[in-house]
């Protein structure tokens, strides 16, 4: 299994589905989960949900009708949450004993399959080209006509 270090993107719906996926899963884990997580501090778990509650706050205000103030504070928001997350993973979930099994499952923990092993934009639906995907040989001569 490949050894992820980048959980989150940085587009806003798979930014907010990672998010969401890694504080569920670390959660779980640090609650007692078999193998559970005792390397992490409390402070750091309450941290990381801090961060996840001021970012969903400021996502969901831009929902729908909203102003550049709303854009403003989701964007700082975005960018306060990844400054807690990033240490965290580094210092907590690239180490022994977070295994890639439980790396891979941080990300598509709670069957959001839009983030599982693939961006947002690869979600089913969506017909959005990402550097992300693999193609096969096959694919590309099929998608050439050359078939």
């Amino acid at each position: 299994m490949a050894h992820y270090r980048n959980f989150l993107d940085a587009g806003d719906a798979a930014f907010n589905n990672g998010l969401e996926n890694l504080v569920d899963y670390v959660i779980e884990k640090t609650s007692g989960t078999p193998p559970a997580w005792s390397h992490i501090p409390p402070s750091a778990v309450t941290a990381l949900e801090s961060a996840r509650a001021n970012w969903r706050t400021a996502y969901q205000k831009t929902f729908g009708a909203h102003t550049p103030v709303d854009t403003e504070a989701k964007n700082d928001a975005h960018k306060a949450a990844t400054a807690v997350t990033r240490p965290f993973i580094a210092q907590y979930l690239m180490f022994p004993p977070v295994t890639n099994e439980d790396r891979a499952a941080g990300r598509s923990h709670q069957g959001h399959a839009s983030y599982a092993y693939r961006r947002a934009d690869d979600a089913p639906g969506h017909h959005g080209y990402s550097r992300n995907r693999r193609v096969s040989s096959e694919d590309m001569v099929s998608r050439r006509g050359d078939a």
